[in-house]
């Protein structure tokens, strides 16, 4: 799925069983001061299962593409990053991508604040 909120494309993912084993069993320290309280610090989600992510590289603001079962991948930089948007190389100075306000109202309805400055 795709939205925009602040002008900014959010995406929410549904993780492959194959993408959810590469978190669980890949240490990848990275800064995570800008991580919500309210999420998984491991998953950088909510649950395990979906990923709501903002789909801009943390460098360049380009979009990356998505691949499901590897992560993202900026095709203006070449910045990769798993699918819990966690830098796996240098190219974004170690920069994850950034996560949006948001949280699951039920199972079937994602709530993110369209204002993410409050």
């Amino acid at each position: 799925m795709y939205v925009l909120t602040d002008g900014r494309p959010v995406w929410a993912v549904y993780r492959t069983l194959p993408a959810i084993e590469f978190i669980e069993n890949t240490a990848i320290e990275f800064n995570k001061s800008q991580d919500s309280t309210t999420i998984n610090n491991k998953y950088r989600s909510v649950n395990k299962d979906i990923f709501v992510v903002f789909g801009g590289c943390p460098d360049v603001q380009e979009i990356p593409e998505y691949y499901p079962n590897k992560g993202f991948v900026c095709p203006e930089n070449g910045a990769l990053f798993d699918t819990a948007g966690r830098p796996l190389n240098n190219v974004s100075k170690g920069q994850p991508m950034a996560i949006p306000k948001h949280y699951f109202k039920d199972k079937m309805t994602l709530v993110v604040y369209a204002n993410q400055d409050g």
